[in-house]
């Protein structure tokens, strides 16, 4: 398989729990972010080691750290203490995807 296929396979997967209520947690391979208004930008540091993202929506806009338009998700980071919603690259979330979790209501 190949490596868009797979990212369409998780994509999709994420969007079916979402479309159908079910909250996720991604544990994400990083604990480096850089901040730019409502949008968080992973950083991929070394060595790994990682944090959470609550997945509680998606949408597509444009991105200030690529200043295109694409998919992202809507987040809240663990690190955060406070509920703020952030929006992150649905790509280089899922590319920097450790594990996936569904929570149970």
């Amino acid at each position: 398989m190949n490596r868009n296929s797979n990212y369409d396979q998780v994509y999709t997967l994420i969007l079916t729990a979402l479309k159908s209520g079910v909250p996720l947690i991604a544990h994400i391979n990083s604990q480096a972010r850089l901040f730019a208004t409502n949008w968080l930008e992973i950083v991929m540091q070394f060595p790994q080691r990682g944090h959470v993202l609550n997945i509680i929506g998606f949408n597509k806009g444009l991105n200030p750290f690529t200043n295109k338009v694409e998919e992202y998700f809507i987040v809240r980071d663990s690190f955060v203490k406070e509920k703020i919603n952030y929006k992150v690259s649905a790509k280089k979330m899922i590319t920097s995807l450790a594990t996936l979790i569904k929570l149970e209501k």
